[in-house]
């Protein structure tokens, strides 16, 4: 599509865009879903790990109130596996608690059977609940927020405006063209249009088993660690859960099938979740689609029930299989056309499939000016005439977008080497750098 995109703000559009509800503290025992017995062991453990604590320190391990772990406390201290070593005043939650001997038996046995202490686990039925409320079926993807997620990268109008109605439908999509021409950069962007941020549980507990979701290095956290900001007692959330930016978990040639389903470490004897689920409100992107050992076939056909019903089934190693959520964007990005990946059946549920070309002579010349100002490089249009009638022409190279980068990178990296701190982007230069790039025999010779 040719020209330029609107970028008129629509008021109606901007008042759809509500931001996902933040889950509320439970109140009661019950509100929490998991057993007496689990969350006895949950405490032991903690005690056993940290040593002491007063009953208030215990329940923010938890991300729980002192009051829903009340009677539980009281439990563990009828049952002898907790005592009272002192007190700060202000009653039970100022309880400086330890284990006894019973105690840290009972400790040692929960830790064989699994070692994860933490926040308290969200039952399954909480997680079922919380995709369905903050969903990325429910996001509202504007032109505004698209530009603004893609504006330091210069791709070609038809693909920007295929993009928009993709990210916004919700429904997964094919991003391809020759490798080199930004595929990558706009998967790792792709969070910064979908918005408001939604809440990730620390881990899940299924059939008694925890599942662990949150991963500092892939979701991030956008609020402090405690609220201890906040007056006494006040809350800005569920604690089981994190703030975070809808994630992107970018997978890429090194993906097995395993990678998509539970891991169970039998040492910790604690599961790690799949990268779908990981994704879960966010997205996930298949990156290099088509160099996994795995093949294309073997791994898209592990998604054809989760992409029709938007939900998917995962098997603990004790051959128990459950129902989770599928729900997350799927962007497979590759260097092949769709058409040699995927049968019809598959293609048909994938509907979009964006083409990221070549740039043309005036894109290449943006990105290259874009280029050489954030390295403080000078820009001469001369240079990329140079390029393209003595490089692309004579040696039939198609322009990808990457190549101003990575030219430019080797032309810093001359200067560096020659000692000069007035790097020129000139013919001598150029034609190092292309040398040293472009792989074959041709040498590119500097006019005399």
């Amino acid at each position: 599509m040719a020209g330029s995109l609107s970028l008129r703000s629509n008021p109606a559009e901007e008042a759809s865009l509500r931001p996902t509800t933040p889950p509320s503290p439970p109140k009661t025992f019950e509100e929490i879903g998991l057993s007496e017995d689990f969350l006895a062991d949950l405490i032991v453990k903690t005690l056993l790990q940290r040593g002491s604590l007063r009953g208030h320190e215990i329940a923010r391990v938890l991300g729980l109130s002192y009051l829903v772990i009340e009677e539980t406390i009281e439990y563990l201290r009828r049952e002898q596996n907790v005592e009272v070593r002192g007190s700060e005043g202000g009653g039970a939650p100022g309880y400086l608690l330890g284990l006894s001997q019973r105690g840290r038996d009972r400790a040692r046995e929960a830790l064989l059977r699994c070692s994860y202490v933490g926040a308290a686990p969200i039952p399954l039925s909480q997680l079922m609940e919380r995709a369905q409320d903050q969903s990325i079926h429910k996001v509202r993807v504007t032109k505004e927020r698209v530009h603004t997620a893609l504006g330091d990268l210069v791709l070609p109008e038809d693909a920007l405006f295929a993009l928009g109605p993709a990210l916004n439908s919700g429904r997964s999509f094919f991003l391809f063209g020759p490798p080199g021409n930004g595929k990558t950069a706009v998967a790792g962007r792709l969070a910064a249009a979908f918005g408001e941020p939604i809440f990730m549980p620390y881990a899940v507990e299924v059939d008694g088993e925890v599942i662990m979701l949150y991963d500092e290095a892939q979701h991030g956290r956008l609020d402090p660690e405690d609220d201890e900001d906040l007056p006494e007692g006040a809350v800005r959330y569920d604690r089981r859960y994190v703030r975070i930016n809808r994630p992107v978990i970018i997978t890429s040639g090194e993906l097995v099938l395993e990678d998509l389903d539970l891991r169970f470490d039998p040492l910790s004897r604690v599961y790690r979740a799949p990268a779908q689920l990981k994704a879960m409100g966010g997205a996930l992107v298949l990156d290099d689609f088509g160099r996994q050992r795995a093949s294309p076939a073997e791994i898209l056909s592990r998604w054809i029930m989760p992409l029709e019903y938007n939900v998917d089934y995962l098997t603990m190693h004790t051959g128990f299989k459950f129902q989770v959520p599928f729900d997350c964007l799927l962007v497979i990005a590759s260097n092949q056309d769709p058409e040699t990946l995927a049968d019809e059946a598959f293609l048909r549920r994938i509907q979009y499939k964006i083409r990221l070309g070549d740039p043309n002579r005036e894109a290449y010349e943006q990105i290259f000016a874009r280029e050489a100002a954030q390295r403080g490089l000078p820009y001469d249009p001369g240079a990329v005439e140079w390029i393209f009638s003595t490089v692309y022409k004579t040696r039939g190279i198609a322009p990808r977008g990457c190549h101003p980068r990575d030219l430019l990178r080797l032309v810093q990296d001359l200067a560096q080497y020659e000692d000069r701190h007035d790097a020129k982007v000139d013919e001598e230069a150029l034609s190092y750098a292309c040398n040293t790039y472009f792989a074959g025999t041709h040498q590119f010779q500097i006019k005399t």
